[in-house]
């Protein structure tokens, strides 16, 4: 802020002594900070709150807070595994062997069925809705050889990323593959974030009766995605059991108001090998 060495309408030179402009030179740098002050509460309050961080007392992710996890190919072995109430494990993708070439299973993560302690899903990532009756048959064939073992298993998780358009037909395909389980097998998806952003909630509803959970995957890497909040104030109207699928090493605040919700059955963690060591 610049001050002048004369007043207007007159004509008498102000002198300022040397206190004066001691005192003048750091109200000027007094006001330089209150108004860098000012412009960053501004900027704060039109910006909002932090959108990856998930509310005020967002922490990190670390896998021994939690007792359910994804479990991909390639992570190591560690105690949170072995300890873990739910495991998500993956077993295969279904995609096409190559350009217009068959589509079929394509064998992932390596765990075969064995005896286990944990509650166990078996998760298939899908590129295709275009399933073969052959693909039906693997996978079906799959749960029963782990039906077969020592341990509960819920059933099968379908990761595929539905375009919120395309929400319908995925509905349809999912009552399909439904009626094609063993009786007692149940159905997980995993859901997009879109879908609460851009869906209309009554499509995702649809899927009531149809699957038994929707678990949410609410990161990207290590990373929550942006503007969370306003995902999560979005699924106030979902009616159908659902999980907070996270990210290990991204921020989360486990008292947000989502965790209230009537339908919120808890969280899932997707276990990297980075997180673990940090």
């Amino acid at each position: 802020m610049r001050r002048e060495g004369r007043f207007k309408g007159t004509k008498e030179k102000v002198v300022w002594s040397v206190e004066d402009k001691i005192w003048l030179d750091t109200l000027g740098k007094r006001d330089k900070v209150l108004l860098v002050i000012s412009l960053f509460l501004n900027i704060s309050i039109a910006m909002g709150p932090c959108a990856s961080t998930a509310h005020a007392e967002a922490t990190t992710v670390k896998a021994v807070d939690f007792e359910e996890y994804w479990l991909w190919a390639g992570v190591r072995t560690r105690p949170e595994i072995a300890s873990a109430k739910t495991i998500y494990l993956l077993q295969g993708e279904v995609a096409l062997e190559a350009p217009g070439g068959s589509i079929s299973i394509k064998p992932q993560g390596g765990a075969q069925p064995a005896p286990h302690h944990q509650d166990l899903w078996i998760v298939y990532r899908v590129g295709t809705l275009e399933w073969s009756p052959d693909v039906f048959a693997s996978l079906i064939r799959k749960y029963s050889n782990w039906k077969a073992v020592s341990g509960k298993i819920h059933g099968v998780q379908i990761d595929f990323d539905a375009g919120t358009r395309n929400l319908a037909n995925y509905v349809e395909f999912l009552k399909s593959l439904r009626q094609q389980l063993p009786q007692g097998c149940k159905v997980s998806v995993t859901g997009l974030m879109d879908w609460a952003a851009n869906a209309n909630t009554d499509e995702i509803n649809k899927l009531s009766g149809v699957v038994d959970e929707v678990v949410f995957q609410t990161y990207r890497k290590d990373k929550t995605v942006d503007d969370i909040d306003k995902y999560l104030r979005k699924m106030e109207r979902i009616q159908i059991p659902f999980k907070i699928g996270l990210g290990e090493g991204a921020l989360w605040d486990t008292s947000a108001p989502i965790a209230r919700h009537q339908y919120f059955r808890g969280y899932v963690v997707f276990l990297r090998n980075a997180a673990s060591t940090r």
